[in-house]
């Protein structure tokens, strides 16, 4: 169920769990109540359960979770049975359908409530040299139909662009297609879903072959980034260095450091201090990329003045340091593949983490035009960390960092302002989205004219 302007419409239906017979609605119908309740006030109160940062992604959360909650997420679980009120498309009449709470309990519960005086045990995060900016919000529980809503998801609700002349393979890492505009031009089309992938060779692959055939054949390219959880620094680095043919200035990070992170630095320099080529920094590394960022001599060399700043910075006195670059890296050199046409990237308020840096960090150096409405505001990288309890706390996260754009403003609860601001209407979920499609390829034309 999404919203807009207040109102509340079906977005998706799992037909394999949900028939029409048990539920004779469709897409686009409008939810009104949800056991009696107005539906903008069960919005609310969801809300109200989530710590409050950026107000229109706590929305944007809570209509997630109106229907997807877990106790894992730190959301009140209901169970048993829900009455839905809802208007059918172009009728004013409420029809109620009951329904039941797909429940799953809990096998382990906890022995009592959880109390931070319990909290005792160890650290188990990412290194800080390979950081990960993300948000654990993908649905843990795969479908027979893919939820074009859910984060994460190869394809998303964007509808086909236009008539189609050329598709990648399901076996790609990317959705990605080749369009005639309504002006004749040919356009590309990707969808990055995230930033965690579970083969990053692959995927910097699939994707380099995509923008080769881009470069070739089409005028402007649109990335299609909602709904993206973020991931690992280094591969948004790798697809961000195929999108330009001339330098990325990156972001500075001020870095939480402890003992952890010194010890870890002080190791990597040992390691990297004697690296004179890119075979010895292979081996240094022992033939490992950074996620399909490669290992190279250079990377070596600005990970190795990292560590050393990581260290002084320590010695200092200094808990938070001061601003610097992730991996020392200062800006991402094209790749030999790269874009070097317009490009419009897509975004919404659950872009997290490294779904804010990858638009600002195009944003930043004016290569790309963005379009939608403001990103989530997770500025920095992130560490999970695991404590033995018996209070039924799996794991918690904490910011690893705060990072600066080139304007030295943060992304933390800021986000990424869109060029081409576009909020959804309710005709757009009542007609496929037909309007933000029109949207969408009068800003291609306005930027590739």
């Amino acid at each position: 169920i999404k919203g807009t302007e207040n109102r509340f419409f079906v977005a998706f239906i799992d037909r394999a769990k949900l028939s029409e017979r048990a539920f004779p609605f469709k897409v686009g119908d409008e939810v009104v109540t949800m056991d009696g309740q107005p539906l903008s006030e069960v919005v609310a109160k969801l809300q109200a359960e989530i710590i409050e940062n950026v107000p229109e992604t706590d929305k944007a959360l809570a209509e997630v979770n109106l229907t997807n909650r877990r106790a894992a997420r730190g959301i009140s679980v209901p169970q048993g049975p829900v009455v839905l009120g809802l208007k059918a498309k172009g009728s004013d009449r409420v029809r109620e359908v009951q329904l039941l709470w797909d429940y799953t309990p809990e096998r382990v519960a906890p022995r009592s409530t959880f109390d931070t005086r319990t909290a005792l045990g160890g650290f188990n995060q990412r290194s800080i040299f390979r950081p990960i900016m993300d948000v654990e919000l993908a649905n843990e529980t795969p479908t027979p139909v893919e939820n074009p809503f859910a984060m994460g998801s190869r394809k998303t609700f964007t509808p086909d662009l236009g008539v189609k002349v050329w598709e990648t393979p399901k076996e790609n890492a990317f959705h990605a297609y080749i369009y005639k505009a309504p002006d004749r031009r040919l356009v590309g089309y990707v969808r990055i879903p995230g930033y965690i992938v579970p083969d990053y060779k692959k995927a910097v692959t699939d994707f380099a072959a995509i923008v080769k055939q881009f470069e070739e054949t089409t005028d402007a390219m649109v990335i299609d980034q909602v709904n993206n959880p973020g991931g690992s620094v280094f591969y948004l680095y790798s697809l961000v260095s195929m999108l330009a043919d001339q330098p990325m200035k990156t972001p500075r990070h001020r870095m939480s450091v402890s003992q952890n992170e010194v010890t870890e630095a002080v190791e990597l320099i040992n390691k990297l201090k004697d690296v004179k080529n890119d075979e010895d920094a292979a081996k240094a590394l022992e033939g490992q990329d950074f996620d399909g960022y490669p290992a190279t001599y250079q990377v070596a060399r600005f990970t190795l003045a990292y560590a050393e700043f990581i260290v002084d910075e320590w010695n200092a006195g200094r808990k938070l340091t001061r601003p610097y670059w992730i991996a020392g890296v200062d800006q991402i050199n094209p790749a030999p593949v790269h874009y070097t046409k317009p490009i419009l990237v897509l975004v919404n308020h659950l872009d997290f983490s490294g779904g804010d840096f990858f638009p600002g960090i195009l944003q930043d150096n004016k290569r790309v035009t963005v379009m939608g409405t403001r990103t989530a505001g997770a500025g920095g990288y992130v560490q999970s960390i695991k404590i033995p309890n018996g209070v039924g706390v799996a794991s918690f996260r904490t910011t690893g960092s705060l990072a600066e754009r080139v304007s030295g403003n943060p992304l933390e609860n800021l986000g990424v302002t869109p060029d081409v601001p576009y909020e959804f209407t309710a005709e757009d979920y009542q007609n496929n989205f037909a309007p933000y499609v029109k949207a969408v390829n009068a800003a291609v034309t306005k930027i590739a004219p």
